[in-house]
């Protein structure tokens, strides 16, 4: 296992939300009727490295919302890009799901939602942009780190998307070599 020093971290988390807020919800119902479930396994490495964070608050928050009652007349796009980094939804294939993003001004923010459909695999998919700084990708999936399957929390160790690379996370971490796909499914 090889052990690797970053001085300069900074964090970034990445959420993915089941349901829709309700600026973002259509009129034919209130919340999503899928959920992520613990698919099967794919094919994913990683090492341990040893990090000092920069700074215990995330640099940024993205959160991205999920329905099968998705938004119709609202932009769409298939990246978020804040800073250095870029952030998308991605299917099994690797293509862009798109995302809606409805600027919510009583909240001074974006809001984001993608569609959900049962039985389909998805990633989520980040890109460092910058040349000099690593980042620190802290990410949770319906309140659960993706890492240890755990309640999310930023006190929680995340993954590192060296400068100029980029990451994809395909499912929830079992071990150093495997991860559970993320899969939409019905809820009971």
């Amino acid at each position: 296992m090889s052990k690797f020093k970053f001085n300069a971290v900074i964090v970034g988390l990445f959420l993915l939300l089941g349901g829709c807020s309700s600026g973002m919800q259509s009129n034919n119902g209130s919340s999503s009727d899928v959920g992520t479930a613990w698919g099967g396994d794919v094919h994913s490495s990683v090492q341990s490295v040893s990090v000092e964070r920069a700074d215990r608050e995330p640099a940024e928050m993205v959160i991205i919302n999920y329905s099968t009652q998705y938004p119709s007349g609202y932009d769409k796009v298939y990246s978020i890009r804040i800073s250095d980094l870029e952030y998308a939804v991605r299917d099994a294939n690797f293509n862009s799901i798109p995302i809606t993003r409805r600027y919510n001004a009583s909240m001074g923010q974006w809001q984001y939602s993608i569609p959900a459909r049962s039985g389909m695999n998805y990633q989520l998919y980040i890109r460092n942009y910058s040349h000099d700084t690593n980042y620190e990708i802290v990410a949770t999936v319906d309140g659960l780190d993706v890492l240890n399957g755990k309640a999310g929390s930023l006190n929680h160790h995340g993954y590192i998307v060296n400068a100029g690379d980029s990451l994809a996370i395909k499912g929830f971490r079992k071990d150093k070599h495997t991860e559970a796909a993320f899969q939409f499914r019905r809820r009971s």
